[in-house]
């Protein structure tokens, strides 16, 4: 499902639960796999940020939303906000909150630049923090793509860091994420198993340049 032209208000607020917030976000992994990101959050988009208006201390971001591979479950966020002719209906208009990012979980977004982006859904806001995704577009890989428009939600049984889906070596993890998917595979009549799919591209990735 396509969203083109869709103007979404985005609010930057940093609240008293900060501190709770930052240690939750203290135990997510260094690279958050988008496999489980796409699995466990709320929504997936891919949008650009298109202006940005400071008033401390919130920071308000205007964005479009390019594409929606994951839709929230509260409809009033996303689903209703098809633009009918050139206007943009007012319940498209929303705040996406984030902590400042100066903080251990804070999320700091480029006016101009297109990103793939995930979060949760509380009380109708969307929420994103640091461990959401927060990918500039031109980093993600052609094999993240087929992931997000279907082998993520198909594999969403299985898990990274799990039985064959380890990230071995731990310094590989960029190449993990860019670069394999964790696929339950079924052979014969035995039970099905989780293991990593990988791209051509992960050879060359762990090797380096």
């Amino acid at each position: 499902m396509i969203y083109q032209g869709l103007i979404v208000t985005v609010g930057v607020i940093v609240t008293l639960n900060a501190l709770q917030i930052s240690c939750q976000c203290l135990e997510c992994p260094t690279k958050t796999h988008p496999q489980d990101a796409f699995c466990q959050d709320d929504f997936v988009i891919r949008t650009t940020i298109t202006d940005v208006t400071e008033v401390d201390p919130k920071t308000s971001y205007k964005i479009d939303i390019v594409k929606v591979f994951k839709e929230p479950a509260v409809p009033s966020i996303v689903p209703t906000c098809v633009p009918s002719g050139l206007s943009v209906p007012p319940e498209c208009f929303f705040s996406l909150h984030v902590l400042n990012a100066s903080l251990p979980c804070g999320v700091e977004l480029e006016v101009g630049q297109e990103y793939l982006i995930s979060g949760t859904e509380e009380d109708g806001e969307m929420i994103i923090d640091a461990c959401s995704l927060a990918i500039p577009w031109e980093e993600v890989t052609s094999h993240m793509k087929i992931g997000l428009n279907k082998r993520y939600k198909k594999n969403c049984q299985c898990q990274t860091g799990e039985d064959n889906c380890i990230v071995e070596p731990p310094e590989d993890e960029l190449c993990f994420c860019q670069y394999a998917t964790c696929v339950e595979v079924k052979k014969d009549d035995c039970a099905p198993v989780c293991k990593w799919k990988k791209s051509k591209t992960f050879k060359t990735c762990v090797e380096g340049p």
